[in-house]
């Protein structure tokens, strides 16, 4: 294991890792002023996983992926003032989908 947190003026950090077994983790968050980061990864046996969100200002951001034996999903979200941003794909076997919806104000897109 190893742990570490810190902070330095308004600006404070963790990191964190482990491993147990196969299985591996990592995690690191952060604070700068009015900014904040989250981001998280594992892998747990032939399994693996990644999140990540941050906001920055009035604008957030969401972003994770997996992999579970043959299936991988990527999925992501965000919003930058009144737009908003959704996109999701994924493979299971040979088959591949992807979904995508946004929206600025009252207009709303879905792909």
């Amino acid at each position: 294991f190893l742990f570490s947190a810190s902070q330095i003026g308004n600006c404070s950090f963790l990191f964190s890792t482990s491993q147990i077994g196969k299985s591996s983790f990592l995690f690191f968050t952060s604070q700068i002023g009015k900014s904040s980061f989250l981001f998280s990864a594992s892998q747990l046996g032939k399994s693996s996983f990644l999140f990540s969100t941050s906001q920055i200002g009035n604008c957030s951001f969401l972003f994770s992926t997996s992999q579970i034996g043959n299936c991988s999903f990527l999925f992501s979200t965000s919003q930058i003032g009144n737009c908003s941003f959704l996109f999701f794909t994924s493979q299971i076997g040979n088959c591949s989908f992807v979904f995508s919806t946004s929206q600025k104000g009252n207009c709303s897109f879905l792909f």
